[in-house]
């Protein structure tokens, strides 16, 4: 909720504020408060996160079993 509310108030986050801890939630967040521009953000976020952290930390299997929990499976889901 910190990412939502740090969103609204300044129009943009911090990137060390989203983590792969917390990534998909904010995602998830985003959407139930229909912010299309958050969720962008959080997707270009992610993939700085997975270009960075391919050749130490592969996170994407992880990543992915977050999204795949908590989202639908569809081609309109962006994220996926």
């Amino acid at each position: 909720m910190e990412i939502i509310l740090e969103y609204i108030y300044t129009g943009s986050i911090e990137e060390e504020s989203l983590t792969k801890d917390n990534i998909i939630e904010s995602f998830n967040a985003a959407d139930y408060f229909q912010l299309p521009d958050l969720q962008d953000l959080i997707i270009k976020t992610l993939k700085n996160i997975l270009e960075k952290n391919c050749e130490e930390n592969n996170y994407t299997p992880e990543l992915l079993s977050k999204a795949v929990e908590t989202m639908p499976l569809s081609e309109e889901n962006t994220l996926l």
